[in-house]
């Protein structure tokens, strides 16, 4: 299981996966703020960020159908409901604050979706965030950066 960042479900969504994520029989999973940052970034009219440019470039209709694609591709990957992992969330966030690793909800969240999946944590190498490397690596979850196009 390789849990994808927000960037990298919007590569999913677009066909462009990097290789080095895209492996034989694995399954992908996100987290919900990932996914609410990804429609955020995606909503936000006259916007551009590195995680909504591409798709902003788009007309409006082709914008439109890759909405539409993200809603669907989002059915094939596993995210866990808030409410089941909640208590991993805060009991992570604080356990890694009071190491040094500053986890923002969202990145506590990714922590505990990865304890909960045995999940690799796939980061795009623009959005990596020390604190999450960091509080990964202090519970020996796999982390990769992965170079994007």
């Amino acid at each position: 299981m390789i849990l994808l960042d927000d960037h990298l479900v919007r590569d999913l969504v677009a066909g462009e996966l990097p290789s080095e994520v895209e492996e034989p029989e694995e399954e992908f999973a996100t987290t919900n703020l990932w996914l609410v940052r990804l429609a955020g970034a995606l909503t936000r009219q006259g916007i551009s960020s590195s995680l909504s440019g591409s798709i902003k470039g788009l007309g409006e209709a082709d914008a439109m159908r890759f909405r539409q694609h993200l809603t669907e591709r989002v059915e094939l990957l596993t995210v866990l409901p808030m409410r089941d992992i909640v208590w991993s969330i805060a009991e992570l966030q604080q356990r890694h604050r009071e190491a040094g690793h500053l986890l923002s909800t969202a990145m506590a969240e990714v922590l505990a979706a990865a304890h909960a999946l045995g999940a690799t944590i796939a980061v795009a190498e623009d959005d990596v965030g020390p604190g999450l490397q960091a509080a990964a690596a202090a519970d020996d979850i796999s982390f990769r950066i992965v170079a994007r196009g």
